[in-house]
């Protein structure tokens, strides 16, 4: 009878246990100081959101039925804010897919005046493409293509540091 009782008690503990590390969890996840999806990460994190990628300028343009943005012209571009509090981010991800061919772009790093700091330019493929930043806090960037192609972005993300289980053990 009383094996029973503990391990009725034991039980009870372990479930107890449960539910406040679900209820803990949870309230981390509403109030957006853990990010579920990237969990296994350490540092801070920022997603530009997914709106963002469906907005055209002069000629860089989204094509709804396609879902893909078309560049008509050398040297289009856009710019993306960083809405976040937290500027001094020391990676970005840009995750690119169906590009209609290989191309160089030109990744300019805005500060709060809309100046450029600096200009990273480098060939853009499908999949991830990971660039370091310089020392800076920076507001927005700006996304340069400089021939006319395809694509689609899958997401830009700014971090702190470099996503170390992603890279090492699953495919971009």
């Amino acid at each position: 009878m009383r094996r029973a009782n503990i391990g009725i008690l034991t039980f009870n503990i372990f479930l107890l246990i449960g539910i406040i590390f679900s209820g803990i969890v949870t309230l981390m996840h509403l109030t957006g100081s853990i990010n579920l999806q990237n969990f296994y990460d350490v540092g801070e994190l920022y997603d530009i959101p997914n709106s963002n990628y469906r907005s055209s300028e002069e000629f860089w343009i989204y094509n709804f039925t396609s879902e893909k943005i078309e560049i008509e012209t050398e040297n289009a571009s856009h710019v993306f804010l960083i809405e976040n509090s937290r500027k001094d981010w020391n990676y970005v991800y840009l995750e690119v897919a169906d590009l209609s061919k290989s191309s160089w772009w030109d990744i300019e790093f805005l500060d709060q005046n809309g100046q450029v700091q600096y200009t990273v330019s480098l060939p853009i493929q499908n999949g991830r493409n990971i660039l370091q930043l310089q020392e800076g806090e920076v507001y927005a960037i700006r996304i340069i293509v400089r021939e006319p192609i395809s694509f689609v972005i899958r997401k830009i993300q700014f971090r702190e540091r470099l996503q170390n289980f992603c890279t090492r053990f699953l495919k971009p």
